[in-house]
């Protein structure tokens, strides 16, 4: 019943009671459309899921049979609705309250990172900067987060040619694409 409540308070704290809104675009479940071929893969691999949101994303690979789950989230109740999900969750966890464009050095490495609908936050958290200094900014950033995926880097939207092009720099190869329903398409890269 806790679990419950508190996804209703998510729901209307991100799109208010009203399901018409037009800032809805789809549920908290919709997350997960597409993950299938990397949840077929991730028994036995650690992942970091950068911008954890609500924690059911993590939840999933945890259930599949994922070794370790790290999350990063800005917000403090999403923070607190992950630790919720997780109370029974065997697999080790940890959600951890993190800016990731001010403060993303010394996040462990991990087999599998998800990077799912991140863009557009970090975006708008460096909106104070000129359009060339805010993308070198969030691809630095990118780079980054490449650098510490030992196996399989997860992407959504994934069609910036840019961003692709530095994540096969980077040295991973597409294996998987899917068109998603709620947000773009989705690509998983692996480790060459």
């Amino acid at each position: 019943m806790r679990l419950k409540k508190s996804l209703v308070k998510w729901y209307i704290y991100h799109f208010g009671s009203n399901p018409d809104s037009k800032q809805f675009r789809g549920n908290q479940f919709d997350r997960l459309e597409g993950l299938e071929y990397i949840l077929d893969r991730c028994a036995g691999l650690s992942v970091l899921d950068l911008g954890s949101n609500t924690g059911l994303v993590a939840y999933e690979f945890a259930k599949r049979g994922a070794s370790k789950i790290i999350g990063y989230e800005i917000d403090k109740r999403m923070i607190n609705l992950s630790n919720n999900i997780f109370q029974y969750v065997e697999v080790p966890h940890k959600f951890i309250r993190r800016d990731l464009i001010n403060s993303p050095q010394s996040i462990p490495q991990t087999d599998i990172t998800l990077f799912l609908d991140m863009f557009h936050h970090l975006t708008r958290q460096t909106a104070y900067l000129s359009g060339r200094e805010n993308e070198d900014k969030i691809l630095r950033h990118l780079k980054y987060y490449l650098a510490i995926t030992r196996k399989y880097f997860v992407v959504s939207p994934g069609h910036n040619p840019k961003i692709n092009k530095v994540i096969r720099n980077a040295g991973f190869k597409r294996v998987y694409f899917t068109k998603r329903k709620s947000s773009g398409t989705l690509r998983v890269f692996e480790r060459i």
